[in-house]
Parts: structure tokens; C-alpha cells; sequence
């Protein structure tokens, strides 16, 4: 009996940790199409996703995206990004702490390789991970 009562109680736990990281977890679609060296630089909006546009071979883009702590907690933020389009993006800082009350950036900046394939799309997801550095 005393098994199946830790048992339970570990299973609660877990529910609840998976439960706050998936409600702490904002995951945006990133995207880039290749274009052929010399093209234009389309640049798309960052809305509800990180969208490079289409980038010429060669070339890089930076998106920024504002991180603003409105509560009362100080919060630690990691960000990584995941699929075809992880080896091309790098984030700068990868992990941050914001304070409450506080604003900070974080770039990604997108490379399109010189051997890019154009009109070839590369896509993945960005996980922005925010885990509060204190409980109260």
C-alpha cells in the first residue's frame, strides 16, 4: 500500500512539472526560403512567428524578438530552436535571465549557405523556455 501511495504522489508531481513547462513554453514556427546569390532580401514581420523570408545565398538576416518580465518573479529564459533550419540560426544569448520589470533582446541571426538550394525551405520550431528562478 505504501508503494502505490508514493507512486501516486510521484505521478502527481510529474503531471504537474510537465504541466507548468508546457504552460512556461512558447514555441513559434521558424522559417527561410533560399534564394539565388544577388537576389533581394524579402523580409517578413515577426508576429507570430520567426519568418527570415527569402534569403540569397550567402546572406544573413538577424530577428529580434523582446523579452518583457511584467511579473514579480525574475525569470531564466532559454531558447533553442529545433528541425532543418536549428544548424542555420544561432541565437544570441541563448539563455538570459530577465528581472521583473525588465525588457531584453534576443537576436537570431540566419545564414544562408553559399550551397543553399534555391527556393529550397528550411523550417523548424524555436522553443522560448521560461522557468522562474524562485518559487515566490
Amino acid at each position: 500500500m505504501k508503494k502505490r501511495y508514493i507512486a501516486f504522489i510521484a505521478l502527481g508531481v510529474l503531471l504537474l512539472a510537465v504541466t507548468f513547462l508546457f504552460q512556461a513554453t512558447t514555441i513559434y514556427s521558424v522559417q527561410a526560403i533560399a534564394k539565388e546569390a544577388g537576389s533581394a532580401i524579402g523580409i517578413n514581420p515577426l508576429g507570430d512567428r520567426i519568418d527570415f523570408g527569402d534569403i540569397p545565398q550567402g546572406a544573413a538576416v538577424t530577428k529580434t524578438l523582446i523579452l518583457e518580465n511584467q511579473g514579480t518573479i525574475p525569470n531564466r529564459i532559454v531558447i533553442f530552436i529545433i528541425g532543418g533550419i536549428g544548424d542555420l540560426v544561432k541565437v544570441e544569448p541563448g539563455s538570459l535571465t530577465v528581472e521583473p520589470g525588465e525588457t531584453k533582446e534576443v537576436d537570431f541571426e540566419l545564414t544562408m549557405p553559399a550551397s543553399a538550394t534555391p527556393e529550397r525551405k528550411y523550417s523548424g520550431r524555436a522553443f522560448v523556455l521560461r522557468l522562474p528562478t524562485r518559487l515566490w
